[in-house]
């Protein structure tokens, strides 16, 4: 039985020396966390729900596999495991972008600036605490209309539990 074992070892040993890429990809993620502050309250356990983080690279554009966090915090923190150096992960270094939702609408992050982080070594473990504001971000359309030399701008603002709007202002 144990000779089995041992050349079972060796063999898989082979195999993953073989292919030092399936070694890498198999390699531990760069590991954020940390808490989560809306308009100045920590989020916990008791008032998380329907809040999700997401990582993404500085154009907007998702690793594989999608990096989040929607199950809920662990006691006061988040955690997300950003997968690195694997065909669609990130690299050390990266820019990385977090992303802050509420029942699916972004909402704006204030610290840090942009919601921009660096991406850590394999292995690391790093605390990024998000703060972010209850603002949702507006999506604008602007057409010329009504008399020469008038501006008509419509804001269009929802996806919030308590906020729908739709203005126009004339200038």
């Amino acid at each position: 039985m144990k000779s089995i074992n041992f050349f079972v070892f060796r063999f898989f040993l082979f195999i993953a020396l073989s292919f030092p890429s399936i070694t890498h990809a198999l390699g531990p993620p760069a590991s954020i966390y940390g808490t989560i502050s809306i308009n100045g309250t920590i989020l916990t356990q008791d008032n998380d729900t329907g809040y999700s983080v997401v990582v993404t690279r500085a154009d907007g554009t998702h690793y594989t596999p999608v990096t989040l966090d929607d199950d809920g915090l662990s006691e006061t923190y988040y955690m997300i495991s950003v997968p690195l150096d694997s065909p669609d992960g990130a690299t050390t270094n990266d820019t990385a972008l977090l992303h802050v939702y509420r029942k699916g609408t972004e909402l704006s992050i204030i610290s840090p600036v942009n919601g921009e982080f660096t991406v850590g070594e394999m292995g690391s473990l790093t605390q990024v605490d998000i703060q972010a504001t209850a603002t949702l971000k507006a999506h604008r359309q602007s057409s010329m209309g009504g008399e020469a030399g008038t501006k008509e701008q419509r804001i269009q603002m929802g996806g919030g539990d308590a906020l729908s709007k739709d203005m126009k202002i004339r200038y």
